[in-house]
């Protein structure tokens, strides 16, 4: 299939949300900015005395593009890396919450990440088992989901506050059931097995089959594949909009902590968690979208 080279997801992915991080950027440091500039570049020195109607606004609107595409990139990257892998240690992969449900404390679920949720043989592993089972690798990833955890702080108090304790969970991950949920399961062995992929039958797996049903019906499902690509693109840019918004968050927290108490920066701090909170929600919303999006493809597939 055709693709722009210049699409939706761009924009949205990279190009709005590095202008977003420049204006940030600018609006809390541009004089220590132009400063640094000035100190590593001392033949800079003449911006600061240069007038507005001298500056080339087309070759200055051209670079800020430029620039704000690399810098989208960076962002989304980071927070596909962050943001994105948070969200599968906390709900697992869209084609797993949309088929099961999400218990609790999942994020610290460690050791079951490739295996059945179904299977309970793991209660009646012996010590040496359980021994082993939590090595120098159990530890490293412990270690990195208490970092991330912590870095991610307005997403993690809020959803714990918000998810477990107020049991709000299908706010973000609420799975499907009935007819529709058999359905699914049906079409996924069936797919599975055509592309001749093991346990592909097995719907409590937390194998990504997801990706695989996403790219196997974005190629015979052409009639939903635009509405699948906006899905895709919001994702994206709220995804990297809640990274954002979160290093900025941590910038004011810092502050906070360094500094005597001030109530117009902690209610700043109050705002900037809910709204990195928000951000997340509707990046889940669009995950899980995607998925299901997907999903409604299988199911109405006719050359399965």
């Amino acid at each position: 299939m055709s693709r722009n080279p210049f699409s939706l997801y761009d924009f949205l992915g990279y190009v709005f949300p590095g202008a977003f991080a420049l204006l940030l950027i600018f609006c809390q440091f541009h004089s220590k900015l132009m400063l640094f500039l000035i100190r590593i570049f001392p033949n800079l020195d003449y911006l600061k005395n240069i007038e507005m109607e001298h500056v080339h606004w087309i070759g200055v609107t051209a670079f800020l593009l430029v620039l704000s595409y690399i810098i989208g990139h960076i962002f989304s990257f980071l927070s596909s890396a962050i943001i994105e892998k948070f969200a599968v240690w906390m709900y697992g992969f869209p084609s797993y919450f949309l088929l099961n449900e999400v218990g609790n404390f999942k994020y610290w679920q460690i050791n079951d990440e490739s295996n059945d949720e179904s299977n309970d043989e793991s209660n009646d592993e012996s010590k040496d088992g359980e021994k082993e089972k939590r090595g120098y690798k159990y530890w490293i990833a412990f270690f990195w989901r208490v970092i991330i955890g912590l870095f991610l702080l307005p997403i993690s108090i809020c959803s714990f506050l918000f998810g477990w304790v107020l049991n709000l969970k299908d706010l973000v991950a609420k799975p499907v059931n009935g007819t529709l949920k058999e359905a699914i399961i049906s079409k996924i062995a069936i797919l599975m097995k055509k592309l001749r992929i093991s346990d592909g039958s097995n719907a409590n797996s937390k194998v990504d089959i997801y990706g695989i049903i996403h790219h196997y019906e974005f190629n015979n499902c052409e009639a939903h594949v635009k509405k699948i690509d906006n899905y895709v693109a919001l994702s994206g840019f709220l995804r990297t909009l809640t990274f954002i918004v979160n290093s900025y968050f941590l910038y004011f927290f810092i502050i906070s902590i360094s500094s005597p108490f001030d109530w117009g920066i902690a209610l700043y701090i109050v705002a900037l968690t809910l709204l990195d909170y928000i951000l997340f929600l509707g990046f889940m919303k669009f995950f899980r979208r995607t998925a299901l999006e997907n999903f409604m493809c299988l199911i109405t597939d006719n050359s399965l």
